[in-house]
């Protein structure tokens, strides 16, 4: 049996039930069934007619009953909600079918994710962690008790999937499809507006290798993380995949902006956080990762890359277990940066106008926060050699490519993000020979610091005495070059295992590295003859020794 009710864009066919069924139900039932039929009646329209607006409140809000029934059976509700799940995927198919009339894909959407919904509710009821549930029942009558033994003694997955959330009835799905679609609105209505310059130079260099930060930096009158953010994920479609509104994710940035701002370092600032999210989209795309990621791993990607440095002091870590700062006593001594930068996130998460990862559902919150602590403690320049070492032991081992497809794509994650985070030695001298001269402002300010405090200067914090082109070449030789080098393989391990063909010249930044090496040997020599030459007129200078001329 069949109520056909007309909106203005379509004829939907709602299945009520079945007329024996009803006819054994009590006086008490029919009635609760009739207005339950009614309540789907009027919320189906609404969801026809495209108003998500008007009635968030009254569906949402709305008190639910909650009755005791045996484990297993199915309540009035429950049952007329399959019913009604199988009629819309009926009715799809049934347009389909037709020639002369589609569905739209707003009704398809909204139609299948309301079967979907229902129908996984109805299978969790009979799930292995539900039988888990029904024995502390009977066990343990206790809630507190029960709610301890269930958190403590079983998987995380299980505290997520049956502890924490209440079973969904049909009203709360339908509010939950309402309120994606609200959400879908919001996101379809508000866009960020670029500054004059800035699309253009998206257009041309945002793929590339050698996109030109520092262009950004002035086009965006320095909001290059921003701006840079948004576009990449809204090239990657992750607003529209995970229900992040536009508005809420520009507040976000503005707030991380901040953030970054907050010291004036002239190195850890924004624009070097733009610089590796736009480096980590450049390895997705050299490396065809949008392929082999999923779009919850790229998400976590770019945003560990967003938030790796935020709030940085403009000092090492070092620096801070030296000087015995808060950090370090907080964080005790150990990747005390990398700790503060994730906590520094995850706090400001925590406000709803600036959480971007409201509409996430549990388990993925917990994959991404999982994926991006992993990924930003990487970034430690302490574990540097480490995370080398079981790179160049993974690509040896027999079973390497199973390996990364399971337990060890993370890792591959934290080596872009590291490698990402001190590339520029790779891009071309232009751009490298500018952050060099950022980091190294930003090195002698903690060694003036440090004199200041009492302490020995770091290495490379002296301004008296550092030379900048030894230390350059230093840090190509043994950090850059073999980086590199071993990110390159594993790409290149990748491609050969998920048969991409016509890799040639994806090492973009070999040539980068070399060039940029020879320019700093070069400044070397050039620094060493003005010595010697310094050095010889002095010796040829002639002195004077008890009032007579004499040369030395």
């Amino acid at each position: 049996m069949g109520v056909k009710v007309s909106t203005n864009r379509r004829r939907t066919v709602i299945p009520l039930g079945n007329e024996g069924n009803n006819a054994a139900l009590s006086v008490r039932s029919k009635e609760a069934c009739l207005e339950e039929e009614e309540e789907q009646k009027r919320i189906h329209e609404e969801l026809s007619n495209g108003d998500v607006l008007c009635d968030i409140r009254r569906i949402t809000n709305r008190p639910s009953q909650v009755s005791m029934r045996p484990r297993g059976s199915l309540t009035g509700t429950e049952s007329n909600s399959v019913v009604t799940a199988v009629g819309r995927l009926r009715e799809l198919i049934t347009l389909l079918e037709r020639d002369d009339e589609l569905p739209d894909k707003k009704y398809m959407n909204s139609s299948l994710t309301y079967a979907i919904d229902i129908l996984s509710t109805i299978a969790n009821k009979n799930s292995p962690m539900n039988e888990i549930d029904a024995d502390l029942q009977d066990l343990v009558p206790h809630d507190e008790v029960r709610a301890w033994l269930a958190s403590t003694f079983t998987s995380r997955e299980t505290l997520y999937s049956e502890v924490s959330r209440p079973k969904p009835t049909f009203k709360a799905v339908v509010g939950t499809i309402i309120v994606g679609q609200y959400f879908g609105k919001m996101a379809e209505t508000h866009h960020l507006v670029y500054p004059p310059g800035v699309a253009d130079l998206f257009h041309r260099q945002l793929d590339g290798w050698n996109c030109d930060i520092f262009k950004l930096e002035k086009l965006t009158d320095v909001h290059p993380l921003k701006h840079i953010s948004y576009e990449l994920f809204t090239r990657h479609e992750l607003l529209r995949e995970f229900k992040i509104p536009s508005a809420t994710f520009e507040a976000f940035l503005t707030r991380v902006e901040n953030g970054y701002q907050l010291h004036g370092n002239p190195y850890h600032n924004c624009t070097h956080a733009a610089d590796v999210v736009q480096t980590v989209h450049s390895f997705i795309k050299l490396a065809k990762l949008e392929e082999w990621l999923s779009k919850l791993e790229i998400l976590a990607l770019l945003f560990s890359a967003i938030i790796h440095d935020l709030e940085h002091t403009g000092t090492t870590n070092s620096f801070h277990v030296h000087t015995r700062s808060e950090l370090s006593l907080c964080y005790n001594d150990q990747s005390i940066l990398e700790n503060y930068h994730l906590n520094r996130a995850f706090t400001i998460l925590k406000e709803m106008e600036v959480n971007i990862f409201r509409n996430l559902t549990t388990e993925q919150f917990t994959q991404v926060r999982t994926l991006t602590i992993e990924m930003v403690l990487a970034t430690d320049m302490s574990k540097h050699f480490a995370q080398l070492k079981h790179m160049k032991r993974l690509l040896s081992s027999s079973d390497g490519w199973c390996q990364l497809q399971n337990s060890e794509k993370s890792s591959l994650l934290c080596l872009i993000l590291h490698i990402a985070d001190i590339s520029h030695p790779g891009k071309e001298w232009a751009m490298h020979h500018q952050w060099t001269e950022r980091i190294q402002e930003e090195f002698f300010r903690q060694g003036d610091k440090e004199q200041e405090l009492g302490l020995l200067c770091s290495p490379l914090c002296d301004r008296a005495t550092t030379v900048v082109p030894e230390s350059q070449k230093g840090f190509i030789d043994f950090i850059i070059r073999p980086s590199f080098e071993v990110l390159g393989d594993l790409l290149a391990f990748t491609f050969d295992k998920r048969d991409i063909h016509n890799t040639e010249g994806f090492r973009v930044w070999d040539d980068h590295i070399k060039t940029n090496y020879n320019k700093w040997d070069k400044k070397c020599k050039e620094k060493d003859e003005k010595l010697t030459e310094s050095t010889e007129k002095s010796e040829d200078k002639p002195t004077v020794l008890n009032g007579t001329l004499s040369s030395t």
